[in-house]
């Protein structure tokens, strides 16, 4: 199945100027063609600016123009910036240039779909999908950050809970870099979910939703930005301070609801002594304890093993992870997550 139509691009809210950005062109060749529409809304002849990217995040020659009063420019992406190569591009200067972009069947046989450019970034943000028998939803998702990022989306049900996790793209997304990515194909339908996807970066968004079958079109869908929080992410390691009984090792999460022990060592000293996640370290108020009494009559030695998430706990409600002696109200050894 080709893809290049799918795309959600998440622009983060930031301190920083808002970034205008057509967050997707699709792809040369492929099922979809794109073509650019810009406007002067103005009341004189004004000039754009327009910043170009490949896919992987490499900038295009600066394209310059200039729009008379009350013009309309119909154009195509090749054409504008000399390749087609372009995936993306950001707009700068004069807002009294309004850009956007038709998504059209190669063959237009279906009306194209019009998604305005936007200035919204977030490092969160919340879809609500559409029947997987009926049609197909997908992304494309630009960093616009300076450094390079993890992107995740999970699936959560109406009471909060995470029903599953997928990593989106193999590795990480590099600064201007955009990556596309269909979402059916990695959860199951159920009823009354929604989708959250986030990442370290702030990030740019337009969704798409595909027509399942002989069909060729398809529509934009609404994304919410969310208020940006600290979010656990798969992958994120926890490396254990001693503080006390020899407790030393490394804490990955594996997934959304398991935490992978490895080279874990405690003497087996303490009382009652359990595994305590907590926000910033606050494992005296706000921590909660995970998986058994790490008592035994052994002590622990480079030894490995998984703790699974109690069924109403998340990622979101953790960010450190501590040997906590429930008796003294004691950390033995402590480590702050740190997303990849």
């Amino acid at each position: 199945m080709k893809w290049p139509c799918f795309m959600i691009v998440l622009f983060s809210i930031t301190a920083s100027a808002q970034i205008r950005m057509i967050p997707h062109i699709t792809r040369a060749g492929g099922d979809f063609n794109a073509s650019l529409i810009l406007a002067n809304t103005g009341t004189s002849a004004s000039t754009f600016v327009l910043n170009g990217y490949e896919e992987d995040g490499t900038a295009l020659p600066e394209v310059r123009g200039e729009l008379a009063q009350g013009e309309t420019r119909v154009t195509t992406p090749e054409a504008l910036f000399g390749t087609s190569s372009v995936s993306h591009f950001s707009i700068g200067n004069d807002d009294l240039i309004d850009i956007t972009i038709a998504y059209q069947d190669k063959d237009g046989n279906f009306s194209p779909s019009h998604v305005r450019e936007t200035d919204q970034t977030s490092y969160r943000w919340r879809i609500y999908p559409g029947g997987m028998d009926d049609v197909i939803d997908g992304l494309a998702v630009v960093n616009t950050d300076l450094v390079g990022t993890v992107v995740n989306m999970r699936q959560i049900n109406g009471s909060g809970d995470v029903l599953d996790e997928a990593l989106l793209f193999s590795g990480s997304l590099s600064s201007n870099a955009k990556g596309l990515y269909v979402f059916n194909t990695d959860f199951i339908d159920q009823d009354g979910y929604f989708y959250e996807v986030y990442a370290n970066s702030p990030l740019a968004l337009t969704a798409l939703r595909f027509a399942n079958g002989s069909s060729r079109y398809f529509w934009e869908v609404g994304a919410t930005p969310l208020s940006k929080v600290q979010v656990m992410q798969v992958g994120s390691v926890a490396n254990l301070v001693t503080k006390a009984h020899g407790v030393s090792g490394r804490v990955t999460v594996a997934n959304a609801r398991t935490l992978r022990f490895e080279n874990f060592n405690f003497d087996g000293g303490g009382i009652i002594v359990f595994i305590y996640l907590a926000k910033d370290g606050d494992y005296r108020n706000s921590g909660f304890p995970v998986g058994e009494d790490l008592k035994r009559a052994t002590a622990y030695n480079n030894e490995s093993f998984d703790i699974t998430l109690p069924a109403d706990r998340d990622l979101e409600q953790f960010n450190s992870i501590s040997i906590w002696c429930v008796t003294a109200a004691a950390d033995f050894g402590s480590g702050l997550f740190e997303n990849p």
